[in-house]
């Protein structure tokens, strides 16, 4: 009776010995992760973004990130993995977040004010495909967006940001875009020096801005697709590819030859850049819709989301139909924006720049059936005065 005693409180012991050792590992490991709790902090940028590499931001531990935190600078690394840059992906300079650290290293960061990033729809209907909708779509960010290089891409600089797969527009680029004047220059104050996108989120380039104005166009909900951020140069291909429509690489070298291949709705890439056409004038001139650099007042290349005119007859043939009527629509509807922008003309050589040995260049049109854009209202068969008068003067 006695040894059955001690053999049944040596076993309470025992399953309360190992009762006490899995509390301590718990313990040793909350004290081994030394997570902090959750700080307020204002990201401040990278240190030394100038100089810094894209194979240094591109680890997480090379790069110093700078945050004010209490009002004192906070230097961290942040974790990254060779394909996962989530948090980079949700960094903006000048934006609060809530961020965790270990180990010096930041391990998640959520910004603190939802209102930041929550796009904010207006003058369109988010995933209705038609062509008009697509073109109601592209108007609504004149005279809001500023032109930044690798803008609409993602922090690494191989794809869509979430900015161009947010349904509504991105309030950060308002707030950078009014942050502004004639003075801004693309290349000076946001280029990204050393191959990496300091200010992915601030604006928008040509492919960044015609990726978003197509997923806002075929989606409705906010990251839930693909992106379609890529090479202006690829871009209508890659649509074609997706069998959204038909592309075709022109070969012609007369401008009137390719005026009349266009439509409203097509989107056209070319040697760097790509644009989405409006419409063609009764002179052949025609009407672009597209985020590019254009000098200012005092003639510093900045620019952004602008209506364009070409002329098939000059580089500056500003007596040309196309150039009236981008003339007249963004002075009534952004004379804000023409104060620092006046529309200007660029050659039509630069428009309908579709190299032999760039076979990804040239027209992407419409499918208009429920594989592409439907066009019941006949849009693409408008010319550019009845396009300009169905989204403004309505």
């Amino acid at each position: 009776m006695r040894n059955r005693l001690v053999k049944s409180i040596g076993c309470i012991l025992a399953v309360a010995m190992l009762i006490m050792s899995f509390a301590s590992c718990g313990k040793k490991k909350e004290v081994k992760a030394n997570v902090d709790t959750k700080i307020t902090a204002t990201f401040l940028g990278v240190k030394d973004y100038k100089n810094a590499t894209r194979d240094m931001v591109l680890t997480d531990s090379s790069a110093i990130y700078q945050f004010e935190v209490d009002g004192e600078t906070k230097e961290y690394s942040v974790k990254c993995s060779e394909d996962d840059y989530s948090i980079q992906n949700r960094l903006m300079m000048g934006y609060k977040y809530a961020i965790e650290v270990e180990n010096n290293q930041v391990v998640s960061a959520e910004i603190l004010d939802k209102d930041d990033i929550n796009g904010v729809v207006s003058g369109y209907t988010a995933g209705k495909k038609t062509v008009k909708n697509f073109l109601f779509t592209a108007s609504s960010l004149l005279g809001k967006v500023s032109y930044v290089y690798g803008g609409g891409w993602n922090f690494q600089d191989d794809g869509s940001s979430y900015m161009s797969r947010t349904i509504g527009i991105s309030p950060t680029w308002e707030k950078f875009y009014k942050t502004t004047d004639e003075n801004y220059s693309f290349e000076k104050d946001t280029y990204p020096d050393n191959e990496w996108n300091t200010f992915y989120y601030a604006g928008l380039d040509c492919s960044g801005y015609a990726a978003w104005v197509l997923y806002n166009t075929l989606y409705s909900e906010t990251e839930k697709e693909e992106g379609f951020v890529t090479s202006s140069t690829k871009m209508a291909k890659s649509l074609a590819d997706a069998n959204l429509g038909t592309f075709e690489h022109p070969t012609e070298t007369d401008y009137r030859a390719i005026v009349d291949k266009l439509h409203a709705g097509d989107i056209v890439s070319l040697a760097g850049h790509v644009y989405i056409v409006l419409g063609v004038c009764d002179d052949d001139s025609m009407v672009v819709i597209h985020s590019t650099v254009t000098k200012s007042v005092t003639d510093i290349e900045g620019g952004g989301v602008q209506i364009s005119a070409v002329s098939v007859n000059g580089d500056d043939d500003t007596s040309c139909d196309a150039y009236k009527l981008a003339d007249k629509y963004m002075k009534k509807y952004y004379p804000e924006w023409v104060k620092k922008y006046p529309v200007v003309m660029k050659p039509a050589s630069y428009y309908f720049n579709f190299p032999s040995d760039r076979e990804t260049s040239g027209i992407f049109t419409w499918n208009t059936d429920e594989s592409g854009l439907e066009d019941t209202e006949n849009v693409r068969q408008m010319s550019a005065e009845q396009v300009l008068e169905m989204l403004f003067d309505k």
